[in-house]
């Protein structure tokens, strides 16, 4: 048996509880249902068990409750699962696009938070409207970034001379270049 084999069957399935967001731990499900060589059937019955008792939401007692075991223990019991958890967890898509878009569009840098962690925030966040399908032409995004970054007007022109207009396209990583350069 290879090293990548016997390392995907040592991977635990994700656990999922409240304060990680369920979109988060259904791509960590997806990605785990990919390397795992636990059979199809046991699938579902073995992430259910991984559900919590105590959360506040009794996702595991809903389960057992409201799913027949012998659905679970089916080659598409899995698929099951994640239809019935999407169902109980998953915020309704206009509304979790609103918040994101919301926490995109709120975020500004704290007088104490370093150029660099600022960019990785507001870069997490845009990838995150992104993925709802909404996309900013770069040259925005690049004006957006350095309006939250909190910098003075003299900073932002040092920055902005440091840009090259005629290639639009990488606006937004040559604003993040120049101000990781300036050492704010």
């Amino acid at each position: 048996m290879d090293k990548t084999r016997s390392m995907a069957t040592k991977i635990n399935p994700p656990k999922y509880n409240s304060a990680k967001s369920y979109e988060l731990y259904k791509q960590e499900l997806l990605a785990w249902k990919e390397i795992t060589e636990l059979a199809k059937e046991k699938r579902g019955v073995a992430i259910a068990l991984t559900l919590p008792e105590e959360d506040k939401s009794k996702i595991r007692e809903k389960v057992f409750d409201q799913i027949k075991l012998d659905d679970l223990k089916k080659e598409t019991g899995l698929e099951t699962l994640i239809a019935f958890l999407d169902k109980h967890l998953a915020k309704d898509d206009l509304a979790d696009s609103l918040t994101k878009f919301e926490e995109f569009e709120d975020y500004r840098r704290s007088e104490t938070q370093s150029i660099v962690d600022n960019i990785g925030v507001f870069d997490a966040n845009y990838r995150r409207i992104e993925k709802k399908g909404m996309k900013l032409p770069p040259e925005i995004l690049a004006f957006k970034l350095l309006r939250r970054a909190n910098i003075t007007k003299e900073e932002t022109m040092i920055v902005l001379t440091g840009l090259n207009y005629n290639v639009t396209e990488t606006l937004y990583d040559q604003a993040k270049q120049s101000l990781k350069s300036l050492q704010f």
